[in-house]
């Protein structure tokens, strides 16, 4: 395999266990600390919690499937790479090097990828 699609794998899954556990720390913020809560605060925190969540999604499916070889995993995270270029410093870092890493050739003819274009 690859030490590119690995890295890119380990990264991929790294960062959306660490947007699971934003989102869970943004949700228990908005809990009252008096041990009670309002109805409005845990309705914001549950909806912050579910958004983060889903946004971390892919990105673990994405890491996941680099990681154990999967020819899907590896078109998900060039998708995910591609949209995270707009997360400008650190997205566009990331997205460029899992981009440039996941279609260089060597890559290419390990995951069984074929171009077409001659």
């Amino acid at each position: 395999m690859n030490k590119h699609a690995v890295i890119a794998g380990a990264l991929f899954t790294i960062l959306s266990l660490m947007g699971f556990v934003l989102a869970v720390f943004a949700f228990l913020s908005m809990l009252d600390k008096e041990g009670g809560s309002t109805l409005l605060t845990s309705i914001e925190g549950l909806g912050i919690l579910v958004y983060i969540a889903l946004v971390a999604l892919p990105g673990a499916f994405a890491g996941f499937g680099l990681l154990f070889g999967y020819k899907w995993g590896r078109e998900v995270a060039l998708l995910l790479a591609a949209m995270s270029l707009i997360f400008f410093p650190l997205g566009t870092i990331f997205g460029i090097y899992v981009i440039w890493g996941l279609t260089r050739e060597d890559n290419k003819v390990r995951t069984g990828f074929q171009s077409y274009a001659h």
